[in-house]
């Protein structure tokens, strides 16, 4: 399963040590996210999650998906229709298992989309290791954000390998479920290595800001 993920062969590099290794940051991500999912449970602060959840049964129920219901969670939804349909494979577990797998998922789709930059595997590392506070951010709140962030690297990757259908769905969807996902149009519209510059520059930007967010809270 670590191949799929991986978009290189590791053994080309023998002598690399092991935190050289894009397994060891595959490891180190999955870790982070099951290090931030068991402390959902043990301090059942997973509102974020309760409140995605609760829009796929308000879809079948045909109930406002931006009400607040306070008797299933704090606070109230956000995120785009579309969203009560991304959530649904989800939703159908129970709320302990289908957080673990929600994370999961958000983890290895940044991870994955991350393996698609033109970069070499060295470059690609460095992003993991910088990633890592987007990463806990998304983890510790049940987020979307490493979703979304993959949905804009994608449209990014996939229109530079002349897949401009599979792009424009990765905008498109990203759009619908939460606004800044129509930044990935941009890419449509510059130049390969302008659009790459633009994306390593929003990339290191959302890092400095959640960085000093942590540094203040």
């Amino acid at each position: 399963m670590l191949n799929y993920f991986l978009a290189n062969n590791q053994s080309l590099y023998p002598s690399r040590k092991y935190y050289q290794d894009n397994r060891f940051v595959l490891f180190l991500w999955v870790l982070i996210t099951l290090i931030f999912v068991i402390d959902s449970w043990a301090t059942h602060r997973y509102n974020n999650y309760l409140i995605f959840e609760n829009t796929f049964r308000n879809l079948l129920h045909e109930h406002s998906l931006y009400a607040v219901y306070p008797a299933y969670h704090d606070d109230a939804n956000h995120y785009g229709p579309i969203f009560s349909m991304l959530i649904a494979p989800f939703a159908i577990f129970h709320n302990w298992i289908g957080l673990l797998l929600w994370n999961l998922f958000n983890c290895f789709l940044l991870f994955k989309a991350i393996q698609t930059l033109p970069l070499t595997e060295d470059q690609k590392i460095i992003i993991g290791y910088i990633a890592i506070p987007c990463l806990i951010e998304s983890m510790l709140n049940q987020q979307f954000n490493a979703g979304a962030g993959a949905l804009m690297i994608l449209s990014y990757t996939l229109v530079n390998k002349n897949k401009g259908i599979w792009s424009a769905l990765c905008i498109v969807l990203g759009t619908f479920i939460k606004l800044y996902g129509i930044v990935g149009l941009v890419f449509s519209f510059l130049p390969k290595k302008a659009g790459f510059y633009l994306m390593v520059d929003y990339v290191v930007d959302n890092i400095i800001l959640i960085a000093h967010a942590f540094s203040v809270s």
